[in-house]
């Protein structure tokens, strides 16, 4: 006969030792269903994004490093200078003359995807389409025209111009696939977009081993780089053809594209707005290095290259990992009249870029001097405090990331260049104020002091929207 009392511990002892695996899997279980329905919130879409595309940019950056090594053990100090030389003045070129028409075709798009109008949307997508041919014309002219006077200024081989002017002719490519891209990204396409970001750099790579393995010259790279960046940018073209058939708007686009119209009430002041502010940009981004030179001497813009190139470290992410992300959604948000959501957006949003650019500055200050030492030598150990400066100014612009997004998603476009006027008018004084003072430090003063006076104001003029 079974004891009772017996049968009763024993059942108490399987029972303890169950409890503590039942509470850890209802734990892990909690928390997975938990993590599964935040990431599944409208609000923390951007962040999703933001780390498929430093997922992506990652890759790119281990296979664009390897595509430059495999390149420059080929060709030489001297010939690779050349290879570079010509990609960077091709790009410099073409960023003058491009028409950028990605902020327009989100701008008028993501309405137009609101209210499910195909023909408000074809509109918008044909015009974006004419704009990049318009810019493939453009640059692809300015190019061809001016490579020999540009080339011959900065001292390339006589005999490589002919070859340089060739190659400038894969301009038309990233030129014809602005509108592509920006529609990747308002569709959510992130993951595509992180995959085709590696596909130029392993086209490199693949090329360059081959050329390698060939002995292949200036030539070879240069026909390698060409086909890379067209084939890049044709499967790009084609995800995007394929993602409007799927959705059923490719003919709405076609029809569109025989009687191309503007997408909507002030498309064209909203236009210039955009690219006049990308181009002021450009200028602020490079007066630092052009300053220092030109008051001191090529060793003064040296030194303030490289502290810029590792305190700048914060403004590269804002460029091509966070602005990216988030642009579209508050697009879309904007559209949907979604306050609410786009409240909790713009808070969570903005509070992780806070922590990751207090930590990348910290990081900075405390690794930086070692980092500057042990990779350019101790001639630029001077370089640190620059580095630093900078890098709080990368800091501003990383925290306040939302700022310029917030109020292009809302067609605040004269808030933006009155911002960004004023911001380098602002930087231009101080450069030519500050750096006969107290050096190269000035330079950076110069920028840290922009970046804050650019934050501040688009915050003060554009408190109207983010109080909505």
């Amino acid at each position: 006969m079974t004891d009772p009392t017996a049968c009763l511990s024993l059942a108490s002892f399987d029972l303890l030792e169950a409890l503590p695996a039942l509470s850890i899997r209802s734990v892990f279980a909690r928390l997975s269903s938990g993590l599964a329905a935040t990431a599944s919130k409208d609000w923390f879409e951007p962040l999703r994004h933001a780390g498929i595309l430093a997922v992506g940019r990652s890759g790119q950056g281990v296979l664009k490093l390897a595509a430059v090594a495999v390149a420059a053990q080929t060709l030489g100090a001297s010939v690779y200078g050349s290879l570079v030389m010509i990609n960077a003045m091709r790009k410099v070129l073409a960023a003058l003359v491009f028409v950028r028409s990605t902020h327009l075709v989100m701008r008028y798009g993501a309405p137009a995807l609101e209210a499910d109008d195909p023909e408000g949307f074809g509109r918008t997508v044909a015009f974006g389409v004419w704009l990049d041919a318009l810019s493939a014309v453009l640059a692809t002219a300015t190019v061809l025209a001016v490579t020999g006077w540009v080339g011959g200024l900065l001292n390339l081989p006589p005999d490589t111009l002919s070859a340089a002017r060739v190659f400038g002719l894969c301009t038309v490519f990233p030129a014809l696939t602005i509108t592509a891209h920006a529609l990747l990204q308002l569709f959510g396409m992130f993951r595509f977009i992180a995959l085709q970001g590696v596909v130029l750099p392993g086209l490199q790579l693949a090329g360059g081993g081959l050329a390698f393995a060939l002995e292949g010259g200036l030539v070879t790279f240069l026909v390698v780089w060409f086909s890379a960046i067209a084939l890049a940018r044709v499967c790009l073209l084609a995800a995007c053809v394929i993602e409007l058939r799927h959705r059923g708007l490719l003919a709405h686009v076609a029809a569109s594209l025989h009687r191309p119209r503007r997408p909507g009430g002030g498309a064209w002041r909203y236009l210039f707005g955009v690219n006049a502010q990308a181009s002021m940009r450009q200028v602020q981004d490079r007066g630092g290095v052009l300053a220092a030179g030109a008051l001191f001497d090529p060793g003064a813009a040296a030194l303030v290259q490289v502290a810029r190139q590792l305190g700048g470290a914060l403004r590269r992410p804002v460029k091509t990992v966070l602005s990216p992300a988030i642009l579209p959604v508050l697009m879309r948000q904007t559209a949907g009249n979604r306050w609410e959501t786009r409240r909790k957006t713009l808070r969570t949003f903005s509070l992780a870029s806070l922590w990751v650019a207090l930590g990348l500055v910290g990081g900075l200050g405390a690794l930086g001097q070692s980092i500057l030492v042990t990779l350019f030598g101790p001639s630029f150990e001077a370089a640190y405090w620059v580095m630093l400066i900078f890098a709080i100014g990368g800091g501003i612009r990383m925290a306040t990331v939302t700022f310029e997004p917030l109020l292009a998603s809302a067609g605040r476009v004269k808030i933006l260049l009155s911002a960004q006027a004023t911001a380098l008018g602002a930087h231009v004084v101080l450069l030519f104020t500050l750096i006969p003072f107290v050096g190269v430090t000035g330079a950076a003063l110069a920028e840290a002091f922009a970046l804050a006076l650019h934050a501040t104001m688009l915050w003060v003029l554009g408190r109207q929207e983010f109080s909505r």
